[in-house]
């Protein structure tokens, strides 16, 4: 994906420039296929999330858990597979199973780191709605909705 130089082992200024837009030249497909994967991803857990909050109605920390975990773990899966496809698959030549069980496993963890701090994450927002953090932020996004809607 890069190369490795030392600086004593080339002509200070060209080898390395040359070393340097061999890197940058080759990632491009990393490049799209993280983009291509963020952006799906996003799109995957907010159809999921939205889907989910109109089944499970706002019940504190265990509906928003259901919500979030099954959410991120389809995400994150579609997010790892399309990855997966765009540059394993095509640029290093992964077999489907490859792909599927790597997309999987990574989906796992990162839906674990998910559960680890999503207990903090809840205690942290709680708190703010107490404190009112963000209260102009709302009200001005009411004033504006109400706007649009004369």
């Amino acid at each position: 994906w890069g190369e490795f130089y030392a600086a004593e082992d080339y002509a200070v200024g060209t080898e390395i420039n040359a070393a340097l837009n061999r890197t940058f030249g080759g990632s491009w497909y990393v490049v799209l296929g993280s983009a291509l994967a963020s952006f799906s991803s996003s799109v995957v857990n907010a159809f999921f999330n939205h889907i989910l909050s109109s089944v499970v109605k706002s019940g504190g920390f265990k509906s928003f858990a259901f919500r979030s975990y099954l959410s991120t773990l389809i995400a994150q899966f579609a997010d790892n597979c399309i990855f997966a496809l765009v540059v394993s698959k095509v640029f290093f030549g992964w077999t489907w199973t490859q792909v599927f069980v790597c997309s999987a496993v990574a989906a796992v963890f990162e839906l674990l780191c998910e559960v680890v701090f999503s207990g903090l994450g809840w205690r942290v927002v709680c708190g703010w709605e107490k404190e009112n953090v963000g209260a102009e932020y709302f009200d001005y996004r009411k004033k504006i909705a109400g706007t649009y809607a004369e």
